[in-house]
């Protein structure tokens, strides 16, 4: 599946699932770059499960594996490990930003005539 095979089909939908998508992963992203910094396990591992729920739902699955990973990893790994899994997580999410972000990918809706 893809996201053109969604149910909705229409530009103005997946643009704004696309929207959404990518401004809660913002935030997510600074949530994780926080609780990296003040060593907040619980939070970091909440940040990551969330990511990784958006990302399964946008089919981006590199970007939901490397969550998963840090979600696993938030308990036992050492700081240094999850730094790095950070930086390739903040690193695959700019990838996929930048393909959703794409006109060609997800057509910006038309304007109505007024």
């Amino acid at each position: 599946r893809d996201l053109h095979s969604f149910p909705t089909r229409r530009s103005s939908d997946l643009q704004e699932l696309v929207t959404a998508f990518i401004s809660s992963g913002e935030q997510q992203l600074a949530e994780i770059a926080a609780a990296l910094a003040q060593n907040r396990r619980a939070a970091l591992a909440a940040a990551a499960h969330k990511i990784k729920g958006a990302s399964a739902n946008m089919h981006a699955r590199t970007l939901q594996s490397l969550a998963e990973r840090m979600e696993a990893d938030c308990l036992a790994a050492n700081a240094h490990a999850l730094t790095q899994t950070n930086a390739l997580l903040q690193r695959e999410f700019d990838r996929v930003k930048a393909f959703l972000s794409d006109p060609d990918v997800i057509p910006r809706p038309s304007k109505a005539a007024s």
